[in-house]
Formats: structure tokens, C-alpha cells, sequence
């Protein structure tokens, strides 16, 4: 009788199993890339390339500067600069005093194409009280 009643646990547990894996809604498959704060920057990484060639900061102000691998195993690093985001470090929160432009290099050797895995971030001047105003009242 025993033997029984664990048989028919069995037969349950597996069709509950089963139904689960069945009625499970579909994954996409793709990874959920979390969306960037207003002062973040996303750098989204793939094999042997940026997301973007250039991306802009204003000069002065904070901002998060993000790496986010989704192929291959990336580093970025601002050439002029100490920074260098990392799989172990992906973020850091830095504040560019100066106007001008900084070349993103992969600091990973991450295969072929790494040599040709390049970007540009300019820093812009910053706003004046009076074009942070217009901006904000264009915005609203």
C-alpha cells in the first residue's frame, strides 16, 4: 500500500511539473537591460563594438557612466582618465571638469576585433542658469 501512495506522489508531482513547464509563459530570450537614470550613461557592449560611436556629457556635472556586457567579456576605458569600468567594477560616478573629448577603448582583450572596438565621449559645455531655464521650460 505504501508503495502505492508514493507512486501516485510521484505521478502528481511530475504532472505538476510538466504543466509548469508547458503553460510557462514564452522567454523572450533576450537580456532586460535596465533603463538609464537622466544622469547615466549605458555603454552596451557586444563583440567588437559599442552601442553607440559617441555619446555626450556636459562638463561639471555628476554622471554615472555604466558598462553593460551582452556578448563576449568587455572592459571600457576613457583614455586621459583613471577610469576603467570592469566586469567586477561595471559603474563608477565621475565628474568631467573640462570640456573636450575622451576616446572609450575596450581594456579587455576580448578577441579579433578588439583593436577596432572604439568610441567617443565628448564632454560639452556646461549650461548657463539662463539655458538650463529655457531648457527645463522646452521640456515642460
Amino acid at each position: 500500500m505504501h508503495k502505492w501512495a508514493m507512486f501516485i506522489l510521484f505521478i502528481a508531482a511530475s504532472i505538476l511539473g510538466l504543466s509548469v513547464l508547458i503553460f510557462a509563459p514564452p522567454s523572450s530570450g533576450e537580456e532586460v537591460i535596465p533603463e538609464a537614470k537622466d544622469n547615466e550613461i549605458q555603454f552596451i557592449l557586444t563583440n567588437f563594438k559599442f552601442d553607440k560611436d559617441e555619446y555626450r556629457v556636459r562638463a561639471g556635472e555628476p554622471v554615472i557612466l555604466t558598462m553593460i556586457n551582452r556578448q563576449g567579456t568587455h572592459g571600457v576605458m576613457v583614455q586621459g582618465t583613471d577610469i576603467n569600468l570592469l566586469k567586477d567594477n561595471p559603474s563608477q560616478e565621475v565628474v568631467f571638469e573640462e570640456p573636450g573629448e575622451y576616446m572609450l577603448l575596450c581594456s579587455v582583450m576580448c578577441g579579433t576585433g578588439h583593436a577596432d572596438m572604439v568610441a567617443k565621449l565628448i564632454v560639452e559645455e556646461p549650461l548657463e542658469d539662463g539655458d538650463a531655464a529655457e531648457t527645463n521650460e522646452q521640456a515642460a
